[in-house]
């Protein structure tokens, strides 16, 4: 995956409120990743860069946009959240995914295949997440930001670039100084979650090459 990351360096969304059913056919790696979606649905990642041996015909043509670069050198790439990731946390390209989709796994995994944690612990972990993702995803829709479809990074970012760059009343900030201070108190909050989030992520979740 391109794996720039900050709460979302590239992957498409499933609801968090709560953990997906898992059925018994499935190993416990697999009950973990089928529990989690987070590689998939916008928390990990903005995009996956496409490889060499990934075709984003095939890919368009199963229903999963592939960009197509506009000048030479630049890589393909599977937006995210991803529209294969479904409802039950379970992709439905599974066998057609991107290389970088099949060789990811992320540290929650690595820790429990490698027995430093049960499942248990993993499990814990991953509702503890879930419930910070939550958390944010409130309030950006709060704050006016209601694209479900894009990244998490890159719907913070928008909210972010709001308070830096842009006067009060253009693109959502209310010109009511009593409501401004209101909105910018709520941003405060979205900036203390992101950052813990953050933390969260890169202390359970991204590998240590630095993704």
């Amino acid at each position: 995956m391109t794996n720039r990351a900050v709460i979302g360096t590239r992957q498409r969304g499933v609801k968090l409120e709560k953990l997906p059913a898992v059925s018994a056919d499935v190993s416990k790696s697999q009950s973990l990743c089928v529990s989690c979606g987070f590689c998939c649905n916008g928390v990990l990642f903005r995009d996956v860069e496409l490889q060499a041996v990934d075709s984003p015909e095939k890919l368009r043509g199963l229903g999963v946009p592939a960009t197509q670069p506009r000048t030479a050198g630049r890589i393909p790439v599977v937006p995210q959240p991803c529209v294969a990731l479904g409802s039950n946390c379970r992709c439905r390209i599974y066998a057609d995914r991107p290389s970088r989709c099949r060789e990811f796994d992320c540290a929650l995994l690595q820790s429990f295949q490698a027995g430093a944690i049960d499942e248990k612990s993993a499990l814990k972990t991953i509702r503890a997440t879930r419930q910070r993702v939550e958390v944010i995803l409130l309030l950006l829709r709060e704050l006016g930001e209601v694209d479900e479809a894009a990244p998490l990074s890159r719907r913070f970012g928008r909210v972010k670039k709001l308070v830096e760059g842009t006067r009060a009343g253009e693109r959502g900030i209310p010109e009511d100084p009593e409501a401004r201070e209101a909105w910018l108190e709520k941003y405060g909050q979205l900036a203390m979650a992101v950052h813990d989030l953050q933390f969260a992520l890169r202390i359970a979740f991204y590998p240590d090459s630095g993704n």
